[in-house]
């Protein structure tokens, strides 16, 4: 099985961080190192991270949560800095996030039968599947494809996570969620609301697009849906990203696709 080292970012998270380390120590090949990132808490988290064996990487405490914004891209760059030259994989697993004993390994396993696959994860159980959108936690990249595309860190942007995922698609390669491969979390997924409108925006998702995914996500959490629609339309001195264009280009190519197939069926 190839080598790979985790990361996991944590803020308070002490009630979460011992399950999801004590699974990571568990995994049927165990991680070459586990990085935590302490995003500056005032609890244990800490110590709890240490005391699992993990290097733990120690931010100043700040009082605004960077969750959704582009800021929260320097805390995870932080611990990817600390990923050893020779490593294979980096796995990032989120602090609420404990894996099953197979789940690294059988998620490498598959990304090492398909060479073309650069990045993948598995689901989370009761949660939607994208089939080319891999989640942020349970996520494994190739470090060596990471470090050429950009020296492995993610752009200060909104949508960093998606960005890295575009840009491996543009590059030729693959990237997949495992259905199959399946973890729980503590915390179910939520919109982030007006930060993830931002994103779309910077990533170059079209309007049409967007209000499509309002439109679907509206029925589970309608206030955030709609403040989903509020920053793609609100983005005071936001510049679009260096891959909008390429984006905007796959998505109509995408709908033209599934419109020929649903008239298609049709006749």
């Amino acid at each position: 099985m190839p080598s790979y080292e985790t990361i996991t970012i944590a803020r308070d998270e002490a009630p979460n961080l011992p399950a999801t380390l004590e699974s990571l120590a568990g995994q049927s090949q165990r991680p070459s190192k586990m990085i935590v990132v302490d995003d500056g808490s005032r609890d244990a988290t800490a110590a709890i991270a240490e005391r699992y064996g993990s290097l733990v990487v120690r931010l100043p405490r700040h009082d605004e949560s960077y969750l959704g914004q582009p800021r929260l891209a320097s805390v995870i760059n932080a611990g990817l800095r600390r990923v050893s030259a020779s490593i294979e994989y980096v796995v990032i697993v989120d602090a609420d996030n404990p894996l099953p004993r197979n789940y690294v390994g059988r998620l490498l396993g598959e990304m090492e039968r398909d060479t073309q696959v650069a990045a993948a994860s598995g689901a989370i159980l009761g949660e939607p599947v994208d089939p080319e959108m891999p989640r942020n936690s349970g996520f494994a990249v190739k470090a060596s494809v990471w470090r050429s595309l950009n020296g492995m860190k993610y752009p200060l942007m909104y949508g960093y996570e998606a960005w890295l995922r575009f840009r491996l698609l543009q590059e030729g390669y693959a990237v997949m969620v495992y259905p199959t491969i399946t973890s729980n979390v503590n915390r179910r997924t939520r919109l982030k609301g007006v930060h993830d409108g931002r994103a779309m925006y910077v990533l170059g998702y079209g309007f049409a697009y967007t209000l499509g995914r309002v439109a679907v996500n509206f029925g589970r959490e309608p206030a955030n849906s709609l403040k989903v629609l509020v920053g793609y339309l609100s983005h005071p001195g936001l510049e679009r990203s260096d891959i909008a264009d390429w984006v905007g280009v796959r998505q109509r190519r995408q709908f033209v696709g599934k419109a020929r197939n649903q008239i298609a069926s049709i006749f």
